[in-house]
């Protein structure tokens, strides 16, 4: 809206109890209390900028890399969690080489349910 010359105010709602609090909600009344609120002093509204374009999609890859990080954690950590208490301690490696370096150190048996997405031969892949 300001490309067409008019201000706004993005009021960070986190910050407006007295509209997210009150008794008498509805969208007039939340509505008017916005209008004063911008008009008598902006600052109330606690105002926020939005990211561009290209910064969201710049979060939003990091947001995803960090998701896919910790999936990749949690299916090592719980590859060697369901390892240990059968004898078997997978050895040491780089998240990277962790498939190729541990399938040697399991059994055929726990291959087959660690290693696979569908529990078909692991050869095969």
């Amino acid at each position: 809206m300001s490309e067409l010359g008019n201000e706004v105010i993005v009021a960070n709602v986190r910050e407006l109890a007295a509209i997210t609090g009150s008794t008498k909600k509805s969208d007039k009344n939340d509505a008017l209390k916005l209008a004063r609120y911008a008009r008598v002093d902006p600052s109330i509204l606690c105002p926020i900028r939005h990211r561009s374009a290209e910064s969201q999609r710049d979060l939003s890859l990091i947001r995803a890399r960090a998701a896919l990080l910790r999936a990749r954690t949690l299916l090592i950590n719980t590859a060697r969690g369901i390892a240990k208490p059968l004898g078997y301690r997978l050895p040491k490696c780089t998240a990277d080489a962790f498939a190729r370096n541990c399938r040697g150190h399991i059994p055929d048996q726990l291959t087959l349910v660690l290693f696979t997405s569908n529990g078909s031969d692991p050869a095969t892949h």
